[in-house]
């Protein structure tokens, strides 16, 4: 739906709305554009207020809450907040768009379709809420006391599925502290997944999140609600008589996994799984984790969003871009002596982005430790900022929330293009650059890359230089005419997993990172560092090209006095036992070093090889 004319285009100079999303409640959501320097666009997810909310200052004060604890979640399965303010009177949430629909959607269609979603991608699915929901649980205050955190609202309209295979849980707009509803009999949430006690009159608590998952997994296994009624009175008669066994509805559901489900839902509080983790963990006993399950569903929710039966009654999805065109990477002038002011007025704070590739809980220690120490020498306070993935880096980045931060080859070439550029790069064993290793079995017959060809494949992520787009570009350009170039292929998330599955024989090769010596000696390679029980049965079939290495990027526009003094501490860190021995241990380099910008030319080859494929294909 295009917009409806209440509200200007654009918001501010920040965001131009480009379609309503839905509304309901106090709020409306738009699919808008945010704007930034150097022609940067991205789309983002804005909720407003709706007009009927804009002279309730209860529900202007209800939307800065959501934003405020969204604002401190940080999860891959979360939505992220990226963005709140006010502009002419109207009060806005900037989110994380997911490019997709919700289970809600998903399972509505394929009901009418008469086809029930796999076993495999509900449990799938479940899984990544759930993970989500401890995270939530979890989260303390500054002085490490848990906040007793609820969503109140856990549903399948709030489960969002990206077409590229992302699980998100969203709208933290009814979410509460334990202690505050603490003796509070109002329900908030929909009541089919409400508690029984709850709708009883017993305050909602974190449990109360686990069980409406619960009913999302009875609900995805059967296809059915696990209670049906349109009062609070007709869904206690219907949760008093207990859920219909899910074997009835869902014949070929494994006995164990059944055994879970039904648990799950049971009307005694005590006979439920108190945790989310305890959930997770019967899940995982019950029905296994498998190593292609992301990209398996990753695969399915693709095709279901591009199918024609589909694309009729949901519309297609807008497009996000391309990679836009590189023209010049260069030094800063700041580096080349073409900037010789000094800061005279610098910043009181300057924020610094930690690459997801940590979890969480480890970036934040390391990057805590490594600001106190940038503090120290630029005489600036640094604060560290730990993101969920890399789109929500890359973005905060060129919009100048984030000032620099660490970032890998293709997400500085994201910021390049927006108009940011580089203040250090990381050097590991002497050098600016690793490679890509296409890996088989030690025992396979493989021995040059043409006997791959019409071969299963082990990729870690689209977006992994090493795991991905050099090693494709290399496979593709020495099986030209191949036909087929490839047989079956699986993006697994990470290099551990892309070891494992061709360890285990479900794919005939790999592609992952290594480090070679000046002579051709191994000296860093993914199954050394992460299988190192089983590396002897993992063996190099081929190398890459040179990949530059991570770096330390700069925001667009900021000023190149800044940027001089940034590069001069950064690259001088190693100098101090106690700054070497913190590049080491938070980045894992030796030291931090300028230049190497002619390295990603060869990172654009590839990717542009790769868009050439792909659009062939």
């Amino acid at each position: 739906m295009k917009t409806t004319g209440r509200w200007k285009d654009v918001i501010g100079s920040r965001y131009r709305l480009v379609s309503l999303l839905g509304t309901g409640g106090m709020a409306e959501v738009h699919l808008a554009k945010a704007i930034g320097s150097g022609g940067f666009e991205k789309l983002v997810a804005l909720k407003l207020l709706s007009p009927t909310s804009l002279d309730q200052p209860a529900h202007g004060d209800a939307l800065q809450r959501e934003a405020l604890i969204g604002a401190h979640l940080d999860h891959d399965n979360v939505v992220q907040i990226l963005d709140f303010g006010e502009d002419e009177g109207l009060t806005f949430i900037a989110m994380e768009y997911v490019r997709g629909f919700s289970l809600v959607d998903i399972l509505r269609h394929l009901a009418a379709e008469g086809v029930s979603l796999p076993i495999g991608h509900v449990v799938h699915i479940v899984r990544a809420v759930a993970r989500a929901l401890d995270h939530v649980h979890r989260l303390t205050d500054a002085n490490d006391q848990p906040l007793g955190l609820i969503h109140g609202d856990v549903s399948p309209s709030n489960v969002l599925l990206s077409n590229d295979g992302r699980i998100k849980l969203s709208d933290f707009g009814i979410a509460a502290l334990s202690s505050e509803i603490a003796g509070q009999q109002a329900v908030a949430g929909k009541p089919r997944y409400v508690p029984p006690e709850v709708l009883d009159g017993t305050a909602q608590c974190q449990a109360s999140d686990v069980y409406a998952l619960s009913v999302v997994l009875y609900e995805g296994l059967s296809g059915a609600p696990a209670f049906t009624g349109t009062t609070s009175s007709e869904l206690r008669d219907a949760r008093a008589r207990g859920a219909r066994p899910i074997l009835e509805l869902r014949p070929d559901c494994p006995a164990g996994l059944a055994e879970v489900v039904m648990q799950a839902v049971a009307t005694e509080p005590e006979a439920r799984y108190a945790t989310a983790a305890d959930l997770l963990r019967s899940l995982d006993l019950e029905h296994p984790r498998q190593v292609d399950d992301s990209d398996q569903f990753r695969t399915f929710i693709s095709d279901l969003y591009t199918s024609t039966r589909f694309t009729e009654s949901h519309g297609e999805l807008p497009a996000t871009g391309r990679l836009g065109k590189i023209n010049r990477l260069a030094p800063h002038p700041a580096a080349t002596g073409e900037i010789t002011e000094t800061p005279t007025s610098r910043p009181t704070t300057l924020r610094f982005g930690l690459s997801p590739a940590l979890s969480s809980d480890v970036a934040r220690e390391g990057g805590q430790r490594l600001a106190d120490l940038l503090t120290e020498r630029l005489g600036t306070e640094i604060r560290p900022m730990v993101f969920a993935d890399y789109g929500t880096l890359v973005d905060c980045l060129s919009r100048g929330e984030v000032d620099f931060a660490w970032t890998p080859p293709q997400a500085f070439l994201d910021i390049f293009v927006a108009g940011g550029g580089m203040l250090a790069m990381m050097m590991r064993n002497g050098r600016i650059t690793y490679e890509g290793a296409l890996v088989v079995r030690a025992d396979s017959p493989f021995e040059t890359v043409a006997d791959l060809a019409g071969e299963s494949a082990a990729w870690v992520d689209r977006r992994s230089a090493s795991g991905y787009v050099f090693a494709y570009a290399e496979v593709a350009q020495q099986l030209t005419g191949a036909e087929p170039l490839l047989g079956r292929e699986h993006f697994h998330g990470s290099h551990r997993a892309v070891c494992d599955a061709v360890l285990n024989g479900w794919a005939s090769f790999g592609a992952t990172y290594a480090m070679r010596s000046e002579d051709g000696q191994l000296v860093m390679s993914s199954w050394a560092d992460l299988v190192p029980e089983r590396a002897d049965e993992l063996r190099p079939l081929a190398f890459t090209g040179p990949i530059p290495a991570d770096n330390i990027a700069h925001r667009p526009e900021l000023p190149p006095a800044i940027v001089q003094h940034l590069i001069t501490v950064l690259t001088e860190l190693h100098k101090t036992a106690a700054g070497a021995a913190l590049i080491k241990q938070v980045l894992g380099a030796e030291q931090l070093v300028y230049g190497g910008f002619e390295l990603y030319r060869g990172l654009i080859v590839a990717m542009e090889t790769l868009q050439e494929l792909t659009d062939e294909s």
